[in-house]
């Protein structure tokens, strides 16, 4: 697509809405009817509205433009993006890991120090035992 001037096509249009009004303005002096020179205005009024048209589209397809670059840009971020969530989830997991992980390390502890307490009674209690046989 070749990128066109809107200040060409206004330019163009309205020269040539200029020279119907020209040509209108002619035909009022030579002997034509008034259905003539109605058809003359009403070319002028459709390519009045065609510029409005044009006009309206090359904003239409501005916005698109920015609107799919925008999204390309994106687009090429996506990967990145994902990559970082993941590794945020992959982090979040790791930390509750570590700390489920302490926790059971301090049950296993506690209940380490209570064989060994259960260990040294039963040393003691079999002492005991064996003093009283």
């Amino acid at each position: 697509m070749s990128a066109v001037d809107t200040s060409e096509i206004s330019t163009s249009i309205r020269n040539a809405v200029h020279h119907l009004k020209q040509l209108g303005e002619s035909l009022e002096i030579n002997t034509f009817n008034d259905t003539d020179l109605n058809n003359i205005d009403h070319v002028a009024d459709t390519l009045m509205a065609l510029e409005k048209e044009i006009l309206k589209l090359y904003v239409d397809y501005e916005t698109e433009s920015i609107e799919s670059s925008r999204l390309r840009h994106r687009l090429k971020l996506l990967p990145n993006s994902i990559k970082n969530e993941i590794q945020i989830a992959v982090n979040m997991a790791r930390e509750s890991n570590v700390s489920v992980i302490q926790k059971l390390q301090k049950e296993l502890d506690t209940l380490l120090q209570r064989v060994r307490a259960y260990t040294d009674q039963d040393k003691e209690l079999t002492v005991a035992i064996n003093s009283l046989q």
